[in-house]
Parts: C-alpha cells; structure tokens; sequence
C-alpha cells in the first residue's frame, strides 16, 4: 500500500513555512541539517510522527544530522477556529518539550510547521493525510532522497538515511 508521490533525486520545492513556538522557518530547498524528514500529517495520522521520531532518534540523536519536521494539514480548519488549533499545537511542543532528553533544546527537536494555506502539501504533491501520513527524506544540498506515503514510515526514513549516510 505504500505509495511514492515525489520523484527521488529532483531538489525539494523552494517553499517556506514558520514554525509553531520556535519561529524556525523550514525551507526544503535548503535544509539546516544533514537530512530533513517532512512528516506530512493531519490530526488523524498524527501518531506516525512519534514513531517515526522514536525510531530516527534512537540511530541519529543530534537534530544537525537529522532534522524532523512534522507538517500539519490546517487547510480545513475555518478561521473561527484557527485559535484553537494554534493552542493544540502550542500545547503538543510544551508535552514533547517536557519528555524530551535532559540538556536537549526544544526548538531543535520540536518542529511542527502549520500549514494553513497547504503550500507544503501541494508543492510536495501529498494528498489524503486523513487517510495516512506522508514522509520526504531530504539531503543537505535540497534533493529528495524519498517519498512515500502509507502506513509505518519509520523503517522507509531509516532506510532512506542508512543508503545515503556516506554522502
């Protein structure tokens, strides 16, 4: 059932989006570590990012090496309720804060980009996060290593990361 949507070896698309608390602002096209992971998500597929950060921390601890982005499907939410979501969100990076490593800094392992308008999503062609989530491997110089979409995205991501680990 896994499904590819991006093609491997084509840079990222230059899109930028700010994320929630920590201001960080996320480009594809030039990532700030050695592979950026995209976790495309809604709130039903939310749980895939805890598994695959669970799995990627466990090999790849420093945030420079590997940086995880969890993306946040938002376009259905109508303005009236934007507060609440923004709350949510405020709320999920103070719960993973507080369970992260001692002497870790939240604003570099904790990094949930909201996607109101679905910049991210189009331009990386993810559709569906309802249904399951999404993740992108990029590498250092802005290409896509790999996409994929489907259930249990963690063994793709390591996968992804151990073949280019020499690079």
């Amino acid at each position: 059932m896994p499904e590819e949507f991006y093609p491997t070896q084509q840079p990222a698309p230059d899109v930028r989006l700010e994320a929630v608390e920590s201001g960080r602002v996320i480009n594809p096209s030039q990532p700030d570590a050695r592979f950026l992971v995209l976790v495309f998500q809604s709130q039903q597929t939310a749980r895939a990012m805890a598994g695959i950060q669970d799995a990627v921390r466990e090999k790849f601890p420093d945030a420079g090496e590997v940086r995880i982005v969890s993306v946040v499907d938002l376009r259905g939410v109508p303005r009236m309720f934007r507060g609440m979501a923004k709350s949510a969100m405020k709320k999920a990076y103070e719960h993973g804060s507080e369970h992260l490593p001692a002497g870790w800094d939240p604003t570099e392992y904790i990094v949930i980009l909201p996607d109101w308008k679905g910049e991210f999503f189009k331009a990386f062609g993810v559709e569906n996060a309802e249904a399951h989530a999404a993740a992108v491997v990029v590498n250092r110089d802005g290409v896509v290593l790999g996409a994929r979409q489907g259930p249990d995205l963690a063994p793709f991501v390591l996968d992804v990361i151990a073949q280019n680990v020499g690079e």
